[in-house]
């Protein structure tokens, strides 16, 4: 079989670089891995507006669809970047293009300390009217950066080390404002038809360990087919922290027999083993 192309997209304020270590895993594996640059970790405008959320799925599926010219696609999501990315799946599940009579398909979803939202409203309406303390809106209010409050090592790094935390904040970008305030799409519709499998985050100060629970409970009442739900004993970024066993999480969501070096979930005391 195949390897599929690994199409990864961060999360907010990051690049493809903060999963550099991953994708030099993945690559000495055989994998081509396709990082995504969403339009929204940026300040500069399209259409004379600032970049929205719609922009981050358009961009999503512009890179699934280039590689589908050519193999499979898996793709790999982090937090924000769940919400655009599943959003992004409509029609491309296998069952879909084996219906189009197209040869290829976006065959599984990861989703890496990621939510399930509803449909409609805005990220700031989901936080109740305003935006977590972590947040830091630039004086002109069109962008956010993760500094104010606990700051972005405890909220996204709390168990990298000084110089390693250093770095990956080094690489974060502002994310457009606009991101926050427009409407979330329809992520489970798009899904349908493509399994997911869920890394969980056990030591996440982003992501309290009940929304992640409640957030794989939540595809499941929908209808989606859980496929691998493991815990790494990590904060909100595991592809800094254990780099090799998040590459190997991907590789076992391709097909291979490998471990991972994380701990499947319980389902009966959704705890770690």
């Amino acid at each position: 079989m195949a390897k599929p192309t690994i199409v990864a997209v961060p999360g907010t304020w990051h690049v493809p670089a903060h999963f550099s270590h991953v994708t030099k895993e993945l690559e000495t594996a055989g994998y081509t891995v396709i990082g995504v640059d969403l339009p929204g970790n940026s300040t500069e405008y399209i259409d004379n507006r600032l970049a929205n959320m719609q922009d981050d799925v358009d961009a999503v599926r512009a890179a699934i669809l280039e590689q589908l010219e050519t193999n499979n696609v898996l793709l790999v999501t982090h937090s924000y970047s769940s919400i655009v990315g599943s959003a992004a799946l409509t029609d491309l599940s296998p069952p879909a293009r084996s219906a189009a009579s197209l040869a290829t398909s976006v065959v599984s979803l990861i989703i890496i300390s990621g939510f399930i939202c509803p449909v409609g409203i805005s990220m700031v309406e989901m936080m109740g009217g305003k935006l977590a303390p972590q947040y830091l809106i630039s004086d002109d209010g069109e962008s956010t950066l993760p500094f104010a409050g606990p700051g972005a090592v405890h909220i996204l790094y709390n168990d990298l080390d000084h110089n390693e935390a250093a770095k990956a904040i080094h690489l974060l970008r502002p994310q457009s404002y606009a991101c926050t305030t427009s409407p979330i799409p329809d992520q489970v519709a798009a899904m349908k038809g493509i399994p997911l499998s869920y890394l969980l985050c056990s030591e996440d100060n982003a992501l309290p360990w009940e929304r992640q629970i409640g957030t794989i409970q939540g595809f499941r009442e929908k209808g989606i087919e859980i496929l691998y739900t493991q815990v790494s004993r990590s904060g909100h970024s595991p592809f800094l922290r254990f780099p090799r066993e998040t590459a190997r999480f991907v590789r076992l969501v391709a097909g291979e027999e490998v471990e991972t070096g994380f701990e499947d979930l319980r389902a009966d005391r959704a705890r770690p083993v």
